[in-house]
């Protein structure tokens, strides 16, 4: 009987609805998203949102003219609140009950909570309303079919190629952690508190978990740096395949965004990669096949070491290709 209590106390989550940034320069911030393959829905002096193909949006919010549930954790143009989506207002009930035991927790009038993560952070709850959780794992891509051996399914039809990435999802956020006592914060808050799902560890350095049983490999991430200071580092957007990770790769570098490192291949997550630098906070990442787990999946410890965290990867991107050398 108390399995079955526990069980019902858990929300539902099905991934990230949306990032929230308190933005300086407007005009900068929605122009990096636009060249990122963003969606514009909504563009005001106040606020803009850019939505992905499937939904889930970037949020700016102009510094000097709006306001926000609590105060920042850093000064400048940076990632404000991410905002997870649930199944029903019942697992909005849960969270809200949970987080209020030890936080400031608030209600807006559509009945989102608002709170604070363990590192000052904000974080969101809603109502998700964008696909089905069946469509959300099943969306159809339309990208390329695949060739290999013993299978030929691209018959009479060349592959596709991306002029620019069309983002289709948010998938996870990264946060760098100072030490030990920040991640042992963080897995108590999203592992004991929230009810995520371990992953894989960096052997006493970090934490991949999900949001759900049945999930991408992780949603999030807290990771120990050489930096040495906690901090929002990166939020992920999944793209079709490995060809839209260089196509958008390619468009993005050359309309001037700085790349961090990328394109690569992740050995934790199996996942092809290509990060940016971004104005608004951090970083942005494309990233396309991923690992999908379940409940039969059996969580690793993995040392943290450079061929554990990438097979390959390039620290200055690639070049469209213009012809050969002479």
């Amino acid at each position: 009987m108390s399995e079955q209590t526990d069980n019902s106390a858990c929300a539902r989550f099905i991934g990230i609805d949306s990032i929230v940034y308190g933005i300086e320069d407007m005009d900068l911030c929605h122009r990096f998203f636009d060249d990122w393959g963003l969606r514009t829905t909504k563009r005001t002096d106040e606020e803009s949102i850019l939505e992905t193909r499937q939904g889930p949006s970037i949020v700016l919010r102009n510094l000097t003219a709006s306001e926000f549930a609590f105060p920042a954790r850093e000064a400048g143009s940076a990632m404000r609140e991410v905002v997870w989506g649930v199944e029903s207002k019942r697992d909005l009930d849960i969270i809200a009950k949970e987080l209020a035991r030890d936080r400031a927790v608030e209600r807006s009038a559509d009945g989102s909570v608002h709170s604070l993560d363990p590192f000052g952070y904000g974080i969101g709850f809603k109502l998700w309303q964008h696909a089905s959780v069946q469509a959300t794992h099943n969306i159809d891509p339309g990208s390329t079919r695949v060739n290999f051996v013993g299978s030929r399914t691209r018959i009479n039809e060349p592959a596709i190629h991306y002029s620019r990435a069309e983002p289709t999802r948010i998938g996870h956020v990264v946060f760098e952690i100072s030490g030990p006592d920040d991640l042992a914060r963080g897995e108590e808050f999203y592992l004991n508190r929230l009810k995520f799902s371990v992953s894989d560890r960096y052997t006493e350095s970090g934490l991949f978990c999900r949001c759900a049983e049945e999930s991408d490999h992780h949603n999030v991430a807290l990771l120990t740096t050489r930096n040495r200071q906690t901090q929002f580092e990166h939020v992920a957007f999944e793209v079709r395949d490995i060809h839209e990770v260089f196509g958008g790769g390619l468009h993005f570098a050359e309309h001037g965004w700085e790349t961090i490192v990328g394109p690569g291949r992740h050995k934790v997550s199996s996942a092809y990669f290509w990060y940016f630098r971004s104005p608004a906070g951090g970083q942005v990442e494309y990233f396309s096949d991923t690992d999908f787990l379940d409940k039969g999946w059996k969580p690793r410890s993995l040392p943290p070491r450079p061929d554990t965290i990438a097979e390959w990867a390039m620290f200055d991107g690639v070049q469209r290709f213009k012809g050969f050398r002479r």
